[in-house]
């Protein structure tokens, strides 16, 4: 046998069990839909604020060229903890009246009575902690959270009215912008507090220091030129101003002398120079020397060179020019003049400039420290200047309208028309959806646990075992079954410590007197072993078949050579037994050799006989492989009881409608393997040849099986079971009526096995107890 998952197995598994997936799937959907439109519905209003950089330019110090840094994200959820703050919980609950708000109450689990007695002032709580009280309520509705990558801030607010919800996410964010403004307005106030303080400080210290400067300048005889100078700056700077303009006109009235004195050593045109065209003369013999050039051009045409004419205005045109140069040699000297006295002025500057700087480098320490008192008084000034400019800034916002907010509503909320909560078709779609998927997982993690191997080698549940092949009636009878464990042997079995044994009850001497009657009765009409008339009536039901016969021979055989274990009928006498472990203990001492052995277990009238089958099987699968078959009809079965499903079981194993690994379920709480009962609808075709196959399949694997039947099952199953049965347990009630337990001890020895007596003791179960098997029922 292999440990791969058989995918094939795994489909039929889940598409048998499609109804049950499909319909509870359904079912939770439907109740969810159901549940959620009983709901109240919830409504969320959103309302958006931006928040701005708190260094504002207006806060900023005038003339300050400072950058604005942007906001981080530390600073963004700073502001988010402001928004939950209970200060402004507590005022928008004041705001909105929410103390006495119906539809608040019913958010807040304040039902009509609590709000009834609240406004007749019964319930015995003040003011203060109702409004503490609708603030907690009122935050446990809200959620404030930063919008990804932005400077935005969410509020949502849920609400069962709509308006009340817009209502309240719009009354905090105005409480919050209107703290920012009161608080700025506090801040704005402190500074003009404080800016008053040190301005008449300042100012003080400002007149004390420029008293100081003055008083030491009289004192010490220092006294300031125009735009505050010292007389010594200010002389100097005068001196050498006046040394530089002498300078400048030496040079130059040097430059033009030298220029006109050089032209005339040349011969050259003197009127191009400025100085000889600025002399009036020097003009008029120039205007004078162009007319006598002009007659002598006119002359020259007509005369001869050697006219008395022309010789005349030859000698005036040279003695104009003789007048020019003369004039010109006048201006020459006139500038040299000029530059003489520039150069005696020049070292007159320069003599008085050299005297100052003498005065100026001999500078006392006076001048030093006046001028440490002058840097003392300016600096005062300045910062009270500065003070005095923030103060008039300050004092224009002691108004709340003239503080600037660092937030901004960017969007109100507005009643939302769709609920936020329940979403009834997504929530009952995801629920059905997982509903499915976990029976799904579930029924798939079930196939996979019966296929896995436990620690000691077998597996949780077995595979289907082999039906034994039709063989001839002359095969011998000893030809091995095939196991469900695969060929060869069993595994071993540890055996398991014997629990001690318990004292038996007194026997019921009415019950016992009952049964000693009908196991006469029983015998006297039954001298054969053949079966009564009205219990041959009812073995007519199911007529044993070839196979039958085969099946029952080869069982027989087993069992030819026991002597130890030699069958006893229930003509034997023995004692009533009260306790399921003194059954066990006479199952021990009856059973001891005979394997496999099977016991079944049936109640003599309608009553339930699961929790003492389900003891004995649990008891017998402490010491070895033990199945419990229950083949009853009832309404209540084993699997119920052990809380395991009813459908896949016998009925649809006998129908061959499912695979033993199909109906075989592990119990919980020990090592018992179970078959259910199955569908009671289900009919199989060949009851007693099913029947036959299976308990010889079983038979073969397990060292005990344990069959549960009530009475009239177990008569129809009489023929097949004859001969068959390694022990019965019978189970009366107390009150069983004479007649009836005769009836029954008559059916009951039909079967030719040692049966065993059990009487219940007295005792009610009540629906919901713990029953010692470890499961909850009802009897």
């Amino acid at each position: 046998m292999t440990d791969d998952i058989d995918l094939v197995t795994l489909g039929r598994a889940i598409w048998r069990a499609k109804g049950w997936i499909v319909g509870i799937s359904l079912a939770v959907g439907f109740l969810t839909f159901v549940s959620l439109s009983m709901m109240r519905p919830q409504y969320t209003a959103e309302t958006r604020i931006l928040i701005e950089n708190e260094q504002s330019v207006y806060r900023q110090p005038a003339g300050s060229t400072a950058p604005v840094r942007s906001l981080d994200e530390q600073a963004i959820q700073s502001q988010v903890q402001v928004l939950t703050s209970r200060d402004l919980a507590l005022q928008v609950v004041r705001k909105l009246d929410l103390i006495n708000n119906p539809t608040f109450a019913k958010d807040s689990g304040v039902g009509l009575i609590g709000m009834i007695l609240k406004q007749i002032g019964l319930t015995g709580t003040d003011k203060k902690s109702e409004a503490e009280k609708a603030a907690d309520a009122f935050m446990s509705h809200l959620i404030v959270y930063q919008r990804e990558k932005s400077s935005v801030i969410a509020i949502n607010y849920t609400s069962g009215d709509p308006q009340l919800a817009a209502d309240a996410a719009n009354a905090l964010a105005e409480a919050y912008i209107n703290w920012q403004r009161d608080a700025q307005l506090e801040q704005t106030k402190d500074a003009t507090a404080w800016l008053q303080k040190q301005i008449d400080s300042l100012r003080t210290e400002v007149a004390e220091s420029e008293a100081a400067v003055e008083n030491f300048r009289a004192k010490e005889g220092i006294y300031a030129g125009s735009n505050n100078v010292d007389l010594s700056a200010q002389q100097l700077s005068e001196l050498n101003s006046q040394l530089i303009m002498a300078k400048a006109q030496k040079s130059e009235a040097e430059a033009r002398a030298r220029l006109i004195r050089q032209m005339l050593q040349d011969n050259g045109d003197i009127d191009a120079t400025p100085e000889v065209l600025k002399s009036p003369l020097i003009s008029r013999l120039i205007e004078q020397r162009v007319q006598v050039q002009r007659q002598l051009a006119e002359l020259s045409a007509t005369l001869l060179p050697s006219h008395p004419r022309i010789e005349q205005l030859n000698s005036e045109l040279a003695d104009v020019r003789r007048q020019i140069r003369d004039e010109a040699r006048k201006i020459v000297k006139g500038l040299e003049s000029e530059a003489q006295v520039a150069g005696v002025r020049v070292n007159s500057l320069s003599a008085s400039l050299g005297q100052a700087k003498t005065e100026a480098s001999g500078e006392s320490a006076a001048e030093i420290k006046l001028r440490a008192l002058e840097r003392d008084a300016k600096s005062k000034r300045d910062l009270l200047e500065s003070y005095l400019a923030r103060y008039s800034d300050a004092s224009a916002r002691h108004d709340i309208g003239a503080v600037p907010s660092n937030a901004s509503i960017i969007s109100k909320a507005y009643p939302p028309l769709k609920p936020s909560f329940p979403k009834k078709l997504p929530i009952t779609l995801l629920v059905t959806v997982a509903v499915g998927l976990l029976m799904l997982a579930f029924i798939v993690a079930r196939e996979l646990i019966r296929a896995t191997p436990n620690a000691s080698g077998r597996r949780s549940a077995y595979p289907v075992p082999v039906e034994p092949a039709m063989e001839a009636a002359t095969e011998p009878a000893a030809a091995s079954a095939p196991s469900l464990f695969g060929q060869g042997s069993r595994p071993p079995v540890p055996a398991a410590a014997r629990r001690k044994q318990t004292d038996e009850s007194p026997q019921s001497d009415s019950l016992a007197s009952r049964i000693r009657q009908g196991q006469t009765t029983a015998t006297a009409a039954q001298p054969n072993g053949k079966l009564s008339a009205e219990s041959a009536a009812k073995a007519a039901m199911g007529t044993p078949s070839a196979l039958d016969l085969y099946l029952r021979k080869r069982r027989q055989g087993e069992h030819a050579g026991d002597t130890s274990g030699e069958r006893k009928t229930v003509g034997e006498k023995g004692a009533v037994v009260h306790s399921v472990d003194a059954v066990s203990e006479q199952l021990d001492a009856k059973l001891a050799g005979v394997s496999p052995r099977s016991i079944l277990i049936v109640p003599a009238t309608a009553m339930n006989a699961l929790p003492e089958a389900i003891q004995i099987a649990r008891k017998r699968a402490e010491e070895e492989r033990v199945v419990l078959l229950d083949i009853a009809q009832g309404q209540v079965t084993v699997s119920d009881f052990l809380g395991l499903e009813r459908i896949p079981g016998y009925r649809e194993l006998a129908a061959g409608e499912a695979a033993f690994e199909d109906v075989i379920q592990v119990d919980q709480e020990s090592e018992l393997q179970v078959i259910p009962a199955g569908d009671p609808e289900v009919t199989p075709e060949n009851a007693q040849a099913s029947f036959l196959r299976i308990f010889d399949a079983l038979s073969h694997v397990y060292d005990c099986v344990v069959i549960h039947a009530d009475r009239p099952q177990a008569v129809t199953f009489q023929p097949a079971l004859e001969g068959m049965l390694s022990a019965m347990v019978a189970l009366f009630a107390p009150d069983t009526a004479k007649s009836m337990a005769d009836e029954a001890l008559a059916d009951f020895a039909s079967f030719d096995c040692p049966v065993l007596i059990y009487e219940r003791r007295a005792q009610t179960v009540k629906a919901g107890a713990r029953h010692p098997f470890g499961r909850v029922a009802a009897t």
